[in-house]
């Protein structure tokens, strides 16, 4: 997919706010931020179930599914903010140089390379937390014994 994108660094015609979208979107940064956003989501969530104890449980329920539907409303405002973030952060000349490099050949094969990190790293750490959650697990028992 990045491969074929026409980035349009170069594009005088491009508005200060494209260039920063496409760049967030080329280093996936704003997929990162939509996780972000979910997961605050989720907390903003449980702490309005855990603060609305003796609630009625359709009550409760029908107040988290408008709280669902009226929070993402609010997403596009924490993107534009992060965009001009970004934009005040990094500048221009910093964008336009970052996304010249994401359309050159170096950067196409960053991207693909990146692409192809995430994907084995999602099999190491998955590797990796069950070896290491088994180690922990038998050391925890044995000093669980040891104690006894």
């Amino acid at each position: 997919m990045n491969e074929q994108m026409n980035i349009g660094a170069n594009d005088a015609r491009a508005e200060p706010a494209e260039k920063i979208i496409k760049l967030m979107s080329l280093t996936r940064f704003t997929q990162i931020l939509s996780q972000i956003a979910q997961a605050l989501h989720q907390q903003n969530r449980q702490s309005i179930a855990a603060n609305s104890v003796g609630a009625e449980p359709e009550a409760l329920e029908a107040t988290l599914k408008l709280f669902d539907e009226e929070f993402k409303t609010e997403t596009p405002v924490l993107m534009a903010t992060v965009q001009a973030l970004y934009g005040e952060v990094m500048g221009e000349d910093t964008i336009d140089a970052a996304l010249a490099f994401y359309e050159s050949e170096a950067g196409q094969a960053f991207l693909a390379s990146g692409q192809q990190l995430e994907a084995r790293l999602q099999q190491v750490a998955q590797a990796w937390a069950k070896a290491a959650g088994k180690a922990a697990f038998d050391r925890a028992l044995k000093r669980a014994s040891d104690a006894e």
